[in-house]
């Protein structure tokens, strides 16, 4: 059970033909060899690397690899022991009080629907109704089912962020990450658990809006069209399920603390860049906007 947790968290968290728009090199700024920065849909697989123009060739190519956070020990029991333990709710504090009394029903039918059991049953309620409403909204939206058009590339056993660590180890490639796994775990479940809880209640009342929104992103990331990937992230920031500070605290902030460090690493040698495709190029503070306006030069792979 924890390992399934700890999986379903970390990946919480795809015909190809035109030319990659989900896969950057970097120039100028004094860099003797280019770097790169890739975007990954956390849930896609390993295997949608093929499809990506140029992609293989540049990963063997590099000196270094790095991703937003370090992926070799996910697969720690302990690991995974000291992780879930931080996101248990408080001794005492339960869904019935944190959600109003039809919020709680809808918890418990869609958990009967996609588990067979809710809340109601002891195993469930200790072992999945332990945790706080954001792992909890996480874990019922990967178990949502989403249709997908162009292809069999979502694989959560075989996540595409893991695979650039593990197979640059395997190369003798250094490895490193933008944040460590606390950094990350604080920006993801630090905010208070009623608005966690609000949160959760705001994806109850409207499934059907995220399983479309998820359905379209999806979609528009394999076959690599970055505007429409952020016409869907657009569209989720304007929905009123996540508030500013939200955005600010998980997307804006990260890019400018990553777009800080990525100098001194591209200086060490050409460097791939591992990160979620929605800190591309979404909105004005986005990593390759940053980027720019720091006086390097940004283009799409294959243009």
């Amino acid at each position: 059970m924890k390992r399934t947790l700890l999986t379903l968290l970390i990946i919480a968290l795809t015909s190809l033909t035109a030319s990659a728009q989900i896969f950057y090199r970097i120039t100028g700024k004094g860099l003797e060899k280019p770097s790169y920065i890739f975007g990954t849909y956390h849930f896609a697989s390993e295997d949608f690397v093929k499809e990506v123009e140029g992609l293989a060739d540049v990963f063997e190519g590099v000196d270094i690899v790095c991703g937003e956070v370090e992926t070799s020990n996910f697969n720690s029991m302990t690991a995974a022991e000291q992780l879930l333990e931080q996101l248990k709710l408080p001794e005492g504090i339960t869904y019935e009080d944190l959600l109003s009394a039809e919020d709680y029903a809808k918890l418990n039918a869609v958990l009967k629907k996609r588990i067979g059991a809710d809340l109601t049953n002891p195993y469930v309620d200790q072992n999945i109704g332990c945790y706080v409403p954001q792992m909890l909204s996480l874990m019922l939206q990967m178990l949502e089912p989403v249709k997908i058009e162009q292809g069999g590339y979502i694989n959560m056993n075989k996540p595409i962020d893991a695979y650039f660590q593990r197979v640059a180890l395997e190369r003798g490639k250094e490895v490193m990450w933008l944040e460590d796994l606390q950094f990350q775990m604080d920006i993801l479940f630090g905010s208070s658990l009623e608005e966690q809880a609000s949160e959760l209640a705001w994806y109850l009342n409207n499934r059907e809006v995220s399983v479309e929104s998820a359905k379209q992103l999806v979609n528009a990331y394999l076959t690599q069209d970055i505007e429409a990937i952020n016409e869907v992230f657009g569209e989720e920031m304007g929905s009123g399920r996540y508030d500013d500070d939200w955005v600010k605290r998980l997307v804006d902030n990260r890019n400018k603390h990553w777009v800080k460090v990525m100098p001194e690493i591209m200086e060490k040698g050409s460097t791939l860049f591992v990160v979620g495709v929605g800190h591309l190029d979404y909105g004005k503070k986005s990593v390759i906007r940053l980027l720019r306006k720091k006086g390097y030069k940004v283009e799409a792979v294959g243009r």
